[in-house]
């Protein structure tokens, strides 16, 4: 991912840069589980590829203290200054898991980057665990009251239940409001979390979607 606005990057200075973020993933054979190793998403700034020098570097950014759990295979979307995160997988224990913790979302607060949780209060009409999904996202604009939410929009995706995979065919929208959910990490060390409602779902590909809405 790209953010703006990101100071402490290298050489002790303060000036703001762009830089592009590798943001979780695996490494290891995908054939041979035993041998993938997924990386933590609290550290994963710990080197930035400077967009404006065009040269890797160290940063010196401390740890996130409420980061998504390490995973791959996760749906990202942007909105304006804001990443949109749902979903995942990770192999732990001879087993694959698929994830469904809610939406998180990453900002640039005050020169650090950011995470913040929205946790939806209608977790009936949210994506089942699954990973690969497809995710888009879009906002009202326009400066009304209703600027600050974000719908969005996800798409398909897999599950492997240890014998056979299922593909999703199913659509599910939600609201988050971005304002809520991130105002919680404007003070430092602070982290945000809520602001979010399930639109509802369609669809089919054993999702067990229906029609539905609701709202906190």
């Amino acid at each position: 991912v790209v953010l703006d606005g990101v100071s402490g990057i290298g050489g002790g200075d303060d000036v703001m840069r762009t830089v592009m973020v590798i943001v979780g993933g695996h490494c290891g054979r995908q054939s041979r589980p035993n041998t993938l190793t997924y990386y933590p998403l609290e550290n994963c700034w710990n080197f930035v590829f400077d967009l404006q020098d065009h040269c890797w570097r160290k940063a010196l950014l401390q740890a996130a203290t409420n980061a998504p759990s390490p995973r791959s295979w996760v749906a990202v979307a942007k909105h304006g200054a804001v990443y949109f995160f749902i979903g995942g997988y990770y192999y732990a224990n001879m087993a694959e898991h698929y994830l469904d913790d809610g939406v998180w979302l990453l900002t640039v607060v005050g020169g650090m980057p950011t995470w913040h949780h929205a946790t939806p209060c209608v977790r009936s009409l949210l994506p089942s665990k699954r990973n690969r999904q497809m995710l888009a996202v879009a906002g009202s604009g326009g400066g009304d009251k209703h600027s600050d939410m974000a719908v969005l929009v996800a798409f398909g995706g897999n599950y492997y239940d240890g014998h056979r995979d299922t593909f999703y065919d199913s659509t599910h929208a939600l609201g988050v409001d971005v304002a809520a959910t991130t105002s919680a990490a404007a003070a430092p060390g602070a982290t945000g979390t809520g602001g979010a409602a399930a639109a509802g779902a369609s669809g089919g590909g054993g999702d067990g979607g229906g029609a539905g809405g609701g709202g906190c």
